[in-house]
């Protein structure tokens, strides 16, 4: 991307500062965690063929209502399903909390969980770390031709050596974590990418209310949404703002093939079906991937999409000698809020 594209483009003109505000805030906590036994993914044990659940927040989530405590491979969610597992029966091993709004830090508390770890990254809103009190496991996020992610951000924080191409969603890029510590095969659930009901856009969930109470909260209607709707050619329908999260996860396919299947209800049709109660019943094992058939249905997707995105890996290491590069508070408010812990 050139400097004249990235000035213009909406997207990075909205998030850029607060990316590297954040990530200025971050730095007291991330240094304090690394000196404090080290914070880095790249840390983390990896595992040899352990199969992995991976959750979205779409209604087909519930089909996992009565059988996910039972699960007993991996399992990772983002700050919007954790507590959804939780209620399951089954804790998340990892929380990824990849987003820089104010509000994720509302909807996600240390003290709520016994067994999930963090992984996230430095321009993650600073309160999610501030408040987040157990283990935190953390990467560089990058992006293709930016110098700040290309450059910058290495320098403030050698110490995390891993980067993760930013894909989108946090499913996406749960897979990505997912996959780089050695998960396989991984199942989606929950990933609907939208909805088929109008009356239920997403999974119902879990949340505390002011005095710490937990309460059930109901989906949403499509009606009670403040958005632009559009209809997949398969009648999912979904936001216009989030036509590009399919495209990112058939391309990141692409570019590492990955034993992947769905378990989910909406718009991904590209990989195998399985039902989540057989996943969990054989824990995980005994499915045979069509890797032929998927790279098709991938790749027609991919050009009927006009998003194809091939030739780039989804992991860097700065040590590997590779040379791919991967609402609001206040300004001293958000500062006062991160460095407390």
């Amino acid at each position: 991307m050139t400097k004249d594209n990235l000035l213009e483009s909406p997207y990075f003109k909205k998030w850029y500062p607060r990316w590297i505000e954040n990530a200025a805030l971050n730095y007291p906590n991330i240094t304090e965690r690394e000196n404090d036994g080290g914070c880095s993914v790249g840390n983390i044990k990896k595992v040899a063929a352990t199969p992995a659940i991976v959750l979205g927040s779409g209604a087909s989530l519930e089909t996992a209502r009565d059988c996910l405590k039972d699960w007993q491979g991996g399992l990772f969610a983002g700050p919007t399903n954790a507590l959804i597992a939780k209620m399951y029966g089954r804790e998340p091993d990892y929380i990824c909390a990849y987003d820089a709004l104010a509000g994720r830090s509302e909807i996600l508390r240390s003290k709520w969980f016994t067994r999930s770890e963090l992984i996230t990254h430095p321009n993650v809103e600073p309160r999610v770390l501030s408040q987040w009190h157990r283990k935190a496991w953390l990467f560089r996020r990058t992006f293709d031709g930016h110098p700040y992610f290309d450059y910058i951000l290495p320098l403030m924080f050698p110490m995390l050596e891993v980067g993760f191409r930013h894909r989108g969603n946090t499913s996406n890029n749960a897979i990505i974590a997912a996959r780089y510590l050695g998960y396989s095969p991984i199942f989606m659930l929950g990933v609907d990418l939208g909805w088929k009901d109008p009356a239920k856009t997403r999974a119902d969930y879990w949340s505390y209310d002011k005095s710490g109470k937990l309460i059930a909260v109901k989906a949403a209607a499509e009606s009670d949404l403040d958005f632009e709707i559009v209809e997949d050619v398969n009648g999912a329908r979904y936001p216009r703002h989030e036509r590009d999260f399919k495209a990112h996860l058939l391309s990141m396919w692409v570019n590492g093939p990955l034993e992947l299947y769905d378990c989910s209800d909406g718009r991904v049709t590209e990989f195998p079906k399985v039902d989540i109660r057989d996943v969990i019943r054989m824990k995980g094992r005994g499915f045979t991937f069509d890797r032929y058939g998927t790279a098709v249905r991938v790749l027609d997707s991919l050009e009927n999409l006009g998003a194809l995105r091939a030739g780039q890996d989804d992991t860097e290491n700065v040590n590997d000698g590779d040379e791919r590069k991967e609402s609001n508070k206040d300004s001293a408010q958000r500062r006062k809020d991160s460095v407390s812990r």
